[in-house]
């Protein structure tokens, strides 16, 4: 990340005393620029800054945020090397250039930084990358090697729920976090998740797995990250090696479970639909495609869900599921009604160019990746679904007790 983005925000966040912070960040260095082009470079990011304050903007997305009276300013620099005396002096001054407002500048050392600050600010660019008005947000991100894939998923209300790519300047976040992360032994993280509603915050990365079967990584991006961040050979995760773990190797996706083909004559009314599936999300495919996977949960008419196309093997591509997949899988939900074991609370639908696809269903769980159902929402549940109490998940019957 550079300052040459002069139009942006870096980050801002509200502290509890109500001082706004205005952060900008520069991964450059005066051995790899001219010093100069550094100077004029945060000159014009610093006057994009003092024209958000003397604007009302930085007020107005400040209160866009949630948050009430800002008592102050403090625009922060934060870089790998000290900046010279001429930039120093421009931000150690930058209040003289807004008297109306308490402003104050300084420089923070990226060096320095510990992950817990980092992560604070990962998360507070989570919730500025997306439009306002959103009731809870979900962030999730697969990082190997130099390879990385996710989304952001925005929750507005009742079966309203939107996906946004993450920008660049969040993958910037999402990689100082990663290096932030890592450990001699261990390594660092190479998958997580971010949940966000307006009064909790769930971070949680993980540096043995990935979160589910997609996209089938390249070994050879598996060998990258091993390079790039050294672990202990116990810490290579089984699933991506071989036996004597010279070689890294990946269990091919639908290699388990039933695999049909969208050719054969379906067997039954569940298998018809898993077909309608198919057709609605078909025709919104992008050329090149090799792989979809389309993941759901509905419980309690609370639904969410996303189609992530992985094309010519490297690239990952998510994509907004359209109104007409909401039918198809409220039928499917109704036909795979029974009154011992109720029905599905999430799914995922897998497929190939070859028309072969596995869909696998769940009746007791939902991807950690979005908010868990509340109480009122299971509740509705097993009206519209009864079930044996027996078949209700032991964690599921305590909350409703």
């Amino acid at each position: 990340m550079t300052v040459q983005e002069y139009d942006e925000i870096d980050l801002a966040a509200v502290g509890a005393d109500g001082q706004m912070v205005l952060n900008m960040r520069e991964d450059r260095t005066s051995d790899e620029v001219d010093p100069a082009v550094l100077r004029e470079d945060f000159r014009r990011k610093l006057a994009a800054y003092v024209h958000a304050i003397r604007s009302g903007y930085a007020r107005d997305l400040a209160a866009r945020q949630g948050h009430g009276e800002i008592t102050g300013y403090r625009i922060e620099l934060s870089s790998w090397e000290q900046p010279d005396a001429e930039v120093m002096a421009l931000l150690e001054s930058v209040g003289s250039a807004v008297p109306e407002v308490p402003v104050t500048g300084g420089w923070v050392d990226l060096g320095n930084v510990s992950l817990e600050v980092v992560e604070n600010a990962l998360v507070t660019a989570v919730t500025e990358s997306v439009p306002p008005g959103w009731k809870s947000l979900r962030l999730w991100v697969v990082a190997v090697g130099e390879f990385g894939y996710g989304q952001i998923e925005a929750k507005y209300g009742l079966l309203k729920t939107r996906q946004f790519d993450i920008s660049e300047n969040l993958w910037a976040f999402l990689a100082e976090h990663k290096r932030r992360s890592y450990d001699e032994h261990a390594g660092a993280w190479l998958s997580g998740q971010i949940l966000v509603d307006r009064n909790d915050t769930q971070v949680n990365f993980r540096k043995n797995d990935v979160a589910g079967d997609f996209p089938v990584i390249d070994p050879a991006e598996w060998r990258r990250e091993f390079e790039l961040y050294p672990r202990a050979a116990g810490q290579i995760p089984e699933a991506i090696r071989n036996a004597d773990g010279s070689t890294l190797m990946l269990r091919p996706i639908l290699a388990d479970g039933p695999i049909r083909t969208a050719h054969a004559k379906p067997e039954s009314e569940d298998e018809t639909l898993e077909l309608d599936m198919l057709k609605v999300v078909m025709p919104m495919l992008p050329g090149g495609w090799t792989f979809v996977m389309v993941w759901f949960s509905m419980v309690g008419g609370e639904g969410h869900a996303g189609i992530s196309v992985m094309i010519d093997e490297k690239t990952v591509q998510n994509l907004n599921p359209p109104q007409e997949l909401l039918g198809v899988l409220t039928a499917s939900k109704e036909a795979a009604y029974d009154p011992i074991r109720g029905t599905w609370f999430s799914g995922k639908l897998e497929f190939r160019p070859d028309s072969t696809y596995r869909s696998t269903f769940s009746n007791s769980e939902t991807p950690e990746w979005v908010p868990a159902p509340t109480v009122e929402e299971y509740r509705r549940e097993f009206t519209s679904y009864p079930r044996d109490p027996a078949e209700i998940p032991a964690h599921i019957r305590d909350l409703l007790t």
